[in-house]
């Protein structure tokens, strides 16, 4: 039986957790820039994930956190299955966002920053929807350059111009970025 509802809660061992701001997807951009964030530990990028994820975090057993942490990982891949081959990242949420929300307001009709609620399988699914647009080449040339393709002279022209979209940002710790400036 399909359902056609938006969760907005996670069942964690039979018990219902209420997901922050019904799963607004702004919530879910914060949780994966979390989990993305160098300078914290990994034991931190997952409690910020759930702190951020979870309305009532502090009433989830700590001994559910493994639990809550795979149900919300599989509520943000909108339950897709996991693919075998592990391919190069060619995109980047917080990078990418500016390129990306044009077309999801196109597919949504709508500026979707300015309206108080959009769920996050609403967004995801808009962005599935993004056709042609910059944010596509930008993606296709960062696929190109990822298999070692040679590209058009159009292509390299535009990467020349625009290295700083195409090429997606190393995320370095504070440290890791003061050794690095030191050496320059």
């Amino acid at each position: 039986m399909i359902n056609y509802d938006l969760p907005t809660n996670i069942c964690i061992n039979g018990i219902n957790h209420p997901i922050r701001n019904k799963g607004d997807y702004r919530v879910v951009l914060d949780v994966i820039a979390a989990l993305n964030d160098p300078d914290l530990k990994s034991i931190e990028r997952v409690e910020c994930a759930l702190f951020i994820f979870y309305a009532y975090f502090e009433k989830i057993d700590s001994s559910d956190y493994e639990a809550a942490l795979k149900q919300e990982l599989e509520f943000i891949s909108y339950y897709a299955k996991e693919k075998d081959k592990q391919s190069k990242k060619i995109m980047d949420w917080e990078q990418d966002f500016p390129l990306i929300i044009a077309p999801i307001n196109r597919i949504i009709g709508q500026e979707v920053r300015a309206i108080d609620y959009l769920h996050w399988f609403t967004f995801l699914s808009a962005y599935y929807e993004i056709g042609e647009c910059s944010f596509q080449f930008i993606i296709g040339l960062r696929d190109k350059l990822n298999r070692g393709e040679k590209l058009e002279k159009y292509e390299q022209k535009f990467l020349r111009e625009n290295k700083e979209l195409v090429e997606l940002n190393n995320k370095y710790s504070a440290e890791e970025q003061a050794l690095l400036d030191s050496i320059k």
